[in-house]
């Protein structure tokens, strides 16, 4: 019961802006994209070029048509260029491409990033 009360009064406090968050937002993946990631892509008007896809473990991620494009170490919007070059060479005229992170949350102005599970106080009675 401790444990709830003094969560919930650490929520409070969050809420007030009493406790500190850093000054300088750290963004997520800052070295590029690794394996694990979740991307969405998009390729306008090619429903079998968009959906989910996953950085695998050699650091590709596997597109119809294009087979494996090398993502690991690259910025997003570096690797949409490069889908995209590799649409314009072989595919499409002038393809639309768009990539994010399918994992991304985004975080508003001034307030805390938020908990993963692990980090979530949990009691079970």
């Amino acid at each position: 019961m401790r444990r709830i009360c003094g969560l919930l009064m650490l929520l409070g406090l969050a809420g007030c802006g009493v406790l500190e968050s850093p000054s300088t937002p750290v963004a997520p993946h800052a070295a590029g994209l690794a394996a694990g990631d979740r991307l969405r892509i998009q390729v306008a008007g090619e429903d079998e070029l968009t959906g989910l896809f996953v950085v695998d473990g050699a650091g590709d991620v596997a597109m119809p048509l294009l087979g494996k494009v090398h993502a690991a170490g690259l910025e997003v919007s570096a690797f949409a260029e490069a889908l995209r070059a590799r649409l314009k060479a072989g595919y499409l005229k002038q393809p639309e491409v768009t990539v994010a992170r399918a994992d991304t949350v985004p975080q508003l102005a001034g307030m805390p990033p938020p908990l993963r599970p692990s980090e979530a106080l949990m009691e079970v009675p």
